[in-house]
């Protein structure tokens, strides 16, 4: 059980790192 929560929080994590890089690359090509 505790497994599907791990995965799932990875999945979370992810996306939120995925939401953050793009920002980033969308902050360098403003520059």
């Amino acid at each position: 059980m505790w497994m599907k929560q791990l995965k799932s929080l990875k999945i979370k994590e992810f996306k939120c790192w995925e939401l953050f890089a793009r920002s980033q690359m969308r902050n360098k090509g403003k520059i």
